[in-house]
Formats: C-alpha cells, structure tokens, sequence
C-alpha cells in the first residue's frame, strides 16, 4: 500500500514538472513572437527613412569616403553608373525584416567588434527628403556582422551584409550591355550585318540567293549581350598594351532607335572594349572577346 502511494506521489510530481516546463514554453513562445512583433531601436530608426526613398548612400572611414547616389533614378557612383543589384543587396542586409539580435552594449564590447570611432564604417542613409540614419559598421565573422547606431551603445548583429569597403571599383556596374533578343533590330559587326524584323526572324546583309541563315546561331549570339559582364571598368589611363588597331566592331541598333558600339581592342590575354557614344572602357575576358568576332560564315547553315 505505501508503494502504491508512493508511486502516486512520484506520478502527481513528474506531472507537475511537467505542466511546470510546458507553462515555462508557452510562456517563452509568447514572449518571443511578442519581442518580434516589437521593432527594436534599432528598426525602429530605420523605419523612418524608408528604405525604397533612399536617395544617397555615404560610407567614411579613418577620414576616407565614398557617396553612391540617386541620380534620375539610377544610381551612380565616382561619376560611373552603380550596379543596382549590389546596392539593393545592401540595403536589403540593412533594412533587415526581423529585430537583429543585441549582442552587446559595454565599451569592451565594442572594441571587439570594431566599433570604435578609428575601425567603424560610417554608414549614412539619407531619404528623399532629408531625413537620415547613420549605422557603425564593424567585424564581419562569416555571415553576420556587427552594427550599431551613431551615438548608441547596443551592438546588434546581422546577416548576410557583404564586407564594404571605400574602394569604388566593386560598386561598378560591369554590364557593358544588357539587351533582350527582341529589343535588337540591328548587328553590325566588321564586314556584315544581321537585322531581326519584329517577329524575330533574321536576315543577313547583303543579302545573297540562295543562303540558308541559322536563325539559332544568331539567337545565341544575342543571348550573348543579355547580359555582357565586364570583368573589370578601367577607370583611368588605358594600358599602352592596348594602344593598337581595332581588333574587331560590334554595334547595336536596338529597336528604341538608339545605338552602342563597341570597340575590341586584344591585349595579351584579355580584350579592352570601349563602348560609345559613353566612351566607357572595360576589361572583357579573351573567351568572351573571341565569341563576339563573327563571321558571316558563322551564321550561315551549310549542307551535310
């Protein structure tokens, strides 16, 4: 009978533990979405500016600094055209859609994570309309980074933010050009041409009687500009190296009635293209160069 009574006393005590955790859970769950549903300060200053007005981007560091800005819709940078891409990336890592984690508030802590006034990228943010966010910027450790408001101490971590730096070049934007197959009318390339009608058939020029044109060749080749990649924007002094007679001509008329031209100049192991009328130059890859000389031969279907 004691056993028996013990038992129960054992069954009624694991019982109440047992309610204990599962109130100490839900409890906790509550807590956690009701935290998530609050905007922490640090969305909260963000909230403000909102991210789909931001018309300029400044970044300083250790008395360095670099503005992407707004312009007409399109965002530049060094005077060149930004790669839009990147910088919806960036704002997208800032403008986190969950409250990024505090992990820390102390002065030690902050110089652990290079937020100190001397290592800390100065980030402003700044709307249409004037209104700005500034954010310190500190250490990356894989896919998190450290960041905290100006003139606040909590230290909060987020994700998937790429390392930013002061340097111009990666913020480029390296597409020479980006066209689909039916914005081209025309390919002018060295002794040829190849102009599409509206319905998307290609008609080689001049023409000659009885050539079979490889219609599939030349959908290729305009897959080919959608989009061209630059490996690299040269922004200064072209390389004397590529101080030589034009390798090859490429030029575009699309069916907005503009026109790009590109100019292939062969260095050694690569291409400088200068594409007019911006007369911005590029570095492009000798594969790439190489697979935009073509022949007339190259698009004409011969017989087996």
């Amino acid at each position: 009978m004691t056993l028996i009574i013990m038992k129960s006393k054992t069954l009624l005590y694991l019982g109440l533990v047992l309610v204990v955790l599962l109130v100490v859970m839900v409890g906790r769950n509550l807590l956690q979405k009701q935290q998530a549903q609050q905007l922490n300060d640090y969305q909260q200053a963000l909230a403000r500016i909102n991210k789909n007005n931001i018309a300029q981007i400044n970044f300083e560091q250790d008395g360095e600094s670099l503005e992407i800005s707004k312009v007409n819709g399109n965002w530049q940078v060094a005077s060149r055209s930004a790669d839009p891409q990147k910088v919806e990336e960036l704002l997208s890592a800032l403008f986190t859609e969950n409250n990024p984690i505090l992990i820390g508030q102390s002065d030690e802590q902050r110089q652990n994570f290079n937020l100190t006034e001397a290592e800390a990228v100065k980030v402003k943010l700044q709307n249409s309309d004037g209104q700005e966010v500034v954010l310190w910027i500190g250490r990356q450790s894989g896919p998190t980074t450290a960041v905290s408001l100006a003139g606040q101490k909590q230290i909060y971590e987020l994700r998937h933010l790429s390392n930013i730096g002061l340097d111009p070049q990666p913020w480029f934007d390296l597409n020479i050009v980006d066209l689909e197959a039916n914005e081209i009318k025309k390919l002018s390339f060295t002794n040829f041409s190849a102009s599409q009608t509206s319905d998307g058939v290609w008609q080689l020029e001049p023409e000659i009687e009885g050539e079979q044109i490889n219609h599939d060749g030349l959908n290729t080749f305009a897959m080919k500009l959608n989009p061209l990649i630059a490996s690299e924007l040269v922004e200064d002094v072209i390389p004397v190296e590529y101080d030589v007679p034009i390798s090859h001509i490429l030029i575009i008329e699309k069916s907005n009635g503009k026109t790009v031209t590109l100019e292939f100049y062969k260095g050694e192991s690569d291409y400088l293209v200068t594409k007019l009328p911006e007369s911005d130059n590029y570095m492009l890859s000798e594969f790439t160069g190489d697979e935009l000389d073509k022949s007339r031969d190259g698009f004409v279907l011969t017989e087996n």
